[in-house]
């Protein structure tokens, strides 16, 4: 019996390590959705701040033409 119950540990720390390793993975790809996130407002934040007047002088940085 000693034999199935340390054939039980080992399954459980087996099982408990692929969950450990898949809740990083799940965190990482978490952190890349955010960061993508993120980017995507600052590049619709821009698109929306964009200044289409020719030759505004308020525009930063200001424009030649």
């Amino acid at each position: 019996m000693d034999w199935l119950e340390d054939r039980l540990t080992q399954r459980d720390e087996k099982i408990d390590g692929l969950y450990i390793e898949l809740r990083k993975e799940q965190e990482e790809k978490i952190n890349w959705i955010h960061k993508c996130h993120e980017v995507e407002l600052v590049k619709k934040e821009s698109e929306v701040k964009k200044c289409e007047i020719r030759g505004c002088t308020q525009r930063i940085p200001p424009s030649d033409y």
